[in-house]
């Protein structure tokens, strides 16, 4: 059987073939740069697009596009939302404008009256502004009928129960659809040693943030690179948004032949 290698892998497959072919010198290999690249984030599967251009013999500018995916809604999110429930109850049982709305669309939806005009115009421009984003959006009919059937419920007799429900469908219409961010940015370079090239920086901010991060040379393929996104918190007594201290100096390791990343994603919004 032969194995399924991803668009990634194949390329760098094809690349170290290459590479491989023509025997280039390890030696020589090491004196090129890290020029342009797609690594993937060991520890979440994040990409890192870097392209590099020299500045001069030991000093180059590169820059950098990160590419995050993130769930709408995840597990954790969903834990939390739980603590709410107490204040959800709460509010609808105070008379929740947002509940009156829902009753009345209902009612005008049952092909009930709703005496207030007001009140019916907004809910029939509601209706159709719903109708038309369903219209675009097929994939999840079945999960807004059901945030529409736990609302409604909710707010016909809010307790824990029809809140919890409320919650959960709200998490399970957005669990399956990740959100990209992209994070763009340009940084210099200097060569330490052979295979290694590490940033330009000095302390920055209140903490005194010290940028460590560096390009790292495969030992076996020397024209490939791996990146580590780290810092150093030279200010640790500091005081910023958060205290200092509690800044993350975990470094963030990119590698060119990294594995494919589970994504719980079937859509991208």
């Amino acid at each position: 059987m032969t194995k399924k290698l991803g668009i990634h892998g194949s390329f760098w497959a094809l690349t170290v073939c290459l590479f491989v072919g023509v025997q280039a010198p390890i030696a020589a290999a090491q004196d090129i740069p890290p020029t342009r690249g797609t690594l993937v984030g060991a520890n979440d599967g994040d990409l890192l697009d870097f392209e590099c251009t020299e500045i001069s013999t030991e000093r180059l500018s590169c820059s950098f596009v990160q590419v995050f995916l993130r769930p709408k809604s995840t597990y954790e999110d969903f834990q939390d939302s739980l603590k709410t429930v107490p204040d959800i109850i709460q509010e609808v049982n105070a008379g929740s404008e947002f509940c009156r709305f829902v009753i009345a669309q209902d009612k005008l939806l049952s092909g009930q009256t709703i005496e207030d005009p007001a009140l019916r115009e907004q809910i029939e421009i509601a209706i159709k502004e719903t109708a038309l984003a369903r219209l675009k959006d097929q994939r999840s009919i079945e999960k807004y009928e059901t945030v529409d059937i736990a609302t409604l419920a909710l707010c016909k007799s809010p307790s824990t129960e029809t809140a919890r429900k409320f919650l959960e469908a709200s998490h399970d219409a957005g669990a399956d659809i990740c959100e990209p961010t992209f994070n763009r940015y340009v940084q210099p370079y200097v060569r330490v040693s052979a295979g290694l090239w590490v940033v330009e920086s000095t302390p920055t901010g209140e903490c005194g943030v010290i940028n460590t991060s560096r390009f790292i040379a495969d030992p076996k393929y020397p024209f490939l690179w791996s990146f580590e996104a780290s810092k150093v918190v030279s200010n640790k007594a500091g005081q910023s948004i958060i205290p200092c201290s509690e800044l993350d100096e975990r470094p963030q390791p990119y590698r060119w032949n990294h594995g494919p990343v589970l994504k719980n994603c079937t859509f991208i919004d």
